[in-house]
């Protein structure tokens, strides 16, 4: 049975108040699925990853995100802090989970285990259980090990991205790529993964061990997808928009405009697909971001 359908498909099947996992690690975010969704308009969006970096940017910009659970919002080396959720939330209009990686991880771990929480060890004798309530403190009566219980952060959808897939949903990235994506997938109770190409089914049967999930919910086929971030065996980082972006937002703050008129953010969700959205950014762009990854003659990229 296949499993492919479009970015603007997955979208659709997020309804407001959900709760959404956003993979990629500096880069390799499912940028084409976002912003798929950001043009829906779906509100009231609980956003998880670990991290989000800039890529629930957009969501927030758009007016999506009522509630964010992520170590970092910003684009490293370009962008320390992502301005629409800086404003957000000094205007109080995002809620906090205020965590670091492992503790999301452990809180992702306990929902693709169905328990209530997990203990961890990290955490302790810091602020983060004093701006996160739902951080507790506690000593393991056995032991007397003084310990952090992290609650569960079941998702209801995981948007990730890799390298490729074939139309069975079966899911393989480049080298070492996925990080937290497999624990995202695994705390959700459905999984879309946008991928760079199509594979036939011969080559996963050829190479089983490289597939990391199995028969996801939906595969969306798009290339250069992860734009404006990098992706690895695909498109190198668009530093040039990211400023532009960081640069649009806060002149539209400095103005009084509000974040999700600002023009950036137009025209940022103007074209009506990925199709476009391409287009939009023009070859000889394309080209140069991408320059460094095509193949010499009878190589794979592999």
């Amino acid at each position: 049975m296949t499993r492919l359908l479009t970015a603007e498909a997955a979208a659709a099947t997020v309804a407001p108040g959900m709760t959404v996992g956003i993979g990629g690690l500096q880069g390799n975010h499912p940028m084409a699925t976002i912003r798929a969704l950001a043009r829906l308009g779906t509100g009231g969006l609980t956003v998880v990853g670990p991290p989000v970096g800039m890529a629930g940017e957009i969501l927030i910009a758009a007016g999506g995100v009522r509630r964010l659970a992520a170590p970092y919002m910003g684009a490293e080396g370009v962008v320390a802090v992502a301005p629409a959720y800086r404003a957000a939330v000094q205007a109080g209009e995002l809620e906090l989970w205020e965590c670091d990686e492992a503790i999301l991880l452990t809180a992702l771990r306990a929902a693709a285990q169905g328990l209530p929480y997990l203990p961890w060890r990290g955490g302790l004798g810091t602020d983060l259980p004093a701006l996160n309530p739902a951080l507790i403190p506690y000593v393991d009566e056995p032991s007397g090990t003084p310990l952090l219980r992290v609650p569960a952060l079941p998702l209801d959808v995981a948007l990730l991205r890799a390298l490729e897939a074939d139309e069975h949903g079966n899911v393989r990235y480049h080298a070492h790529s996925a990080f937290a994506d497999p624990a995202l997938a695994r705390a959700a109770r459905r999984v879309y993964v946008e991928v760079e190409r199509l594979v036939d089914h011969a080559a996963v049967l050829d190479a089983p061990e490289r597939t990391v999930h199995h028969r996801v919910d939906g595969v969306i086929v798009a290339p250069c997808g992860s734009h404006p971030f990098r992706a690895a065996a695909a498109i190198d980082e668009d530093s040039e928009w990211l400023l532009e972006w960081a640069a649009g937002i806060r002149a539209a703050l400095a103005e009084g405009v509000p974040v999700a008129e600002a023009d950036v953010v137009t025209r940022a969700l103007a074209p009506p697909d990925h199709d476009a959205y391409l287009a939009g950014l023009g070859a000889d762009r394309l080209a140069r971001l991408t320059q460094a990854h095509r193949p010499a003659a009878g190589r794979s990229t592999d």
